[in-house]
C-alpha cells in the first residue's frame, strides 16, 4: 500500500519511509508549495530525526529556507505556523501509531494539510520520479526553541479556575510533557503527569489513547488519586481521550458536549462544527447552548473545511480531534483538556454525572468490515432501509423517527464503517441486525481494525 495517505505520508520505518524517501519528499514540497519558508519539528520516534535531517537537507536543496523547532506536538505545529508568522510547516511523526511507522504532516495554508484533495497525489508523482530541477539558491538552516510562547498564547486565549483536587495526564512518553509541565507552573492547576518523559519506544503502553489498555495507567492513577479525572494523549497530541473520576473513558461525543458549553459562553451565537456519525446530542446541545450545530462529513480536513467557510468557533470529530478557531482551525488538546477541567470545577459536581447528563441515547460503536464490493454494498443497505430518510452527504445516511444509521467508505483504510444510534437499546439492536445481515450477504467480514 502506498505511504502516501488521505491525510498525510505515513509508513514502517525503514522499509516504507526513510531517509532517501525523506529527501526526496523534502524537495517535492518545495516544488509543489513554491514556499522559501519551513517550519519543521518532530515528535519522539528515535527515527524522526534521521527523517526530519533528510527533509531539511532536500528542501534546502530545493531552494527553501528551514527553520527547526525540535521535538513539539502537531497542535504547537499548527498554531505557531500562524502566530510566528511561517509559510509552510511540516511534523515528522505518524501520530498515534506504533514505533516502527513514521512519516510527514504538512501544513501549507490555514488548516490546510497536504491531503489527497490537495496536493497529495502531485506530490506522489514528484517523488516517484525522482527528477528535480536544480534550484538557482541553496536555502538557511537556523534553529529555534517556540514551546514558553506557544504556551503563553495558549492560556491568552483560556484560563481555567483551578479545581479542588488533582487532575492527571498521560503523555504516552509523547511530546506532550514539557507543555503540560509549563502550563501546571503558569496556572497552578495541580496536574499530575506519567510517562512524561519522551520514548520513541513507547516502553509503557501504545500512543493510540483509544485503545483500552492504553488507559489503565490513568485509569489507575485517577482512583488512587481521588482525582477528578484524566486524559490521555496520543504521540503527537492532536488526539485525546478524557476519562472520568472513576478511570472510565468517556465518549468524544460527550467531551464534545461539555467543551461546547464552555466555548459558547465565551463566544456566544457562533457556529460549532460537528460531523454526521455524531450522537443527536451534540447538535441538541450546541442548540441548547445558543450556538448554531454545523453538521459535516467525517474526516478532519471536511470538519475544517466547514469550520472556515461559516466561522466556527470550535469543531469535533468522533475520532476524538478537537478543532478551534483561535489555533488557526487546528487541533489544540491542552486547550480543550484546560476547558475541561474548568468546567469540572464550575459544576461541583463529579465529571461522571457530567457525561451523564448527555449520555441520553444508545450508540452502536464503530464496527468496521471489510466488503470486496463496498459501492454494491451500499446500494443494497438503501433497499433495506427504504423505510428510512436518505442522505448521502458521506457515504449513506439512514434517519428514522427514533434514530439513525450510517454506513461510509474508510477514508484511510479498505474498510466500509458502520455506526447507529437509536432512543432505546432494543432499537439500536434491531438497526445493527438489519444492517450486518446485508453486508454479510455481500461477502462482508467482519474487522478488528
Amino acid at each position: 500500500m502506498s505511504i502516501f495517505k488521505a491525510y498525510d505520508v505515513r509508513g514502517k520505518y525503514p522499509e516504507e519511509i526513510n531517509e532517501e524517501v525523506a529527501y526526496r519528499i523534502g524537495r517535492a514540497f518545495v516544488l509543489l508549495t513554491r514556499t522559501r519558508d519551513i517550519m519543521i519539528g518532530i515528535d519522539v520516534r528515535t527515527h524522526s530525526p534521521m527523517l526530519r535531517d533528510a527533509f531539511i537537507r532536500g528542501a534546502m536543496e530545493q531552494g527553501a529556507d528551514v527553520i527547526d523547532i525540535g521535538l513539539i506536538t502537531t497542535c504547537q505545529m499548527i498554531s505557531l505556523k500562524t502566530w510566528m508568522n511561517h509559510d509552510t510547516a511540516v511534523m515528522v511523526t505518524a501520530s498515534h501509531l506504533d514505533s516502527q511507522f513514521n512519516g510527514f504532516k504538512m501544513l501549507t495554508g490555514v488548516g490546510q494539510y497536504v491531503s489527497e484533495d490537495y496536493g497529495m497525489k502531485h506530490l506522489e508523482k514528484l517523488v516517484t520520479e525522482n527528477e528535480f530541477p536544480p534550484s538557482p539558491r541553496k536555502g538557511a538552516l537556523k534553529r529555534a526553541q517556540y514551546l514558553e510562547t506557544y504556551v503563553k498564547e495558549l492560556l491568552k486565549l483560556f484560563t481555567p479556575r483551578k479545581p479542588a483536587s488533582v487532575f492527571v495526564a498521560d503523555c504516552s512518553n509523547g511530546s506532550i510533557g514539557a507543555e503540560l509541565e509549563l502550563i501546571a507552573n503558569y496556572t497552578g492547576i495541580n496536574l499530575r503527569l506519567i510517562n512524561n518523559q519522551p520514548d520513541g519506544s513507547f516502553p509503557n503502553h501504545s500512543p493510540n489513547p483509544i485503545k483500552p489498555e492504553a488507559q489503565q495507567q490513568a485509569a489507575a492513577a485517577i482512583k488512587q488519586l481521588g482525582a477528578i479525572g484524566g486524559c490521555i494523549f496520543d504521540a503527537d497530541a492532536d488526539r485525546v481521550t478524557f476519562l472520568d473520576e472513576q478511570g472510565n473513558p468517556v465518549h468524544p461525543n460527550y467531551a464534545a458536549c461539555i467543551l461546547t458549553k464552555s466555548i459558547l459562553k465565551q463566544h456566544p451565537g457562533n457556529s460549532v462544527a460537528y460531523d454526521l456519525v455524531s450522537s443527536r446530542v451534540v447538535p441538541e446541545t450546541i442548540t441548547s447552548c445558543g450556538g448554531k450545530p454545523l453538521r459535516t462529513k467525517v474526516g478532519r480536513a471536511s470538519v475544517i473545511a466547514e469550520m472556515m467557510k461559516h466561522n466556527a468557533v470550535f469543531g469535533a470529530e468522533t475520532s476524538s480531534h478537537i478543532m478551534f478557531r483561535d489555533t488557526s482551525y487546528g487541533e489544540a488538546t491542552t486547550l480543550a483538556m484546560l476547558m475541561l477541567i474548568d468546567e469540572i470545577a464550575a459544576s461541583n459536581v463529579p465529571m461522571s454525572l457530567l457525561v451523564a447528563s448527555y449520555a441520553r441515547y444508545p450508540l452502536l460503536p464503530e464496527t468496521n468490515y471489510e466488503t470486496p464490493d463496498q459501492e454494491g454494498t451500499l446500494k443494497a443497505l438503501e433497499t433495506e432501509f427504504s423505510d428510512a430518510r436518505l442522505e448521502t452527504l458521506d457515504g449513506v445516511y439512514f434517519s428514522f423517527s427514533y434514530g439513525w444509521l450510517s454506513a461510509r467508505k474508510s477514508n484511510t483504510e479498505p474498510l466500509l464503517r458502520l455506526r447507529a444510534e437509536a432512543d432505546t437499546q432494543e432499537q439500536l439492536q434491531e438497526l445493527f441486525k438489519r444492517a450486518e445481515t446485508v453486508i454479510q450477504q455481500h461477502a462482508g467480514v467482519l474487522s478488528n481494525h
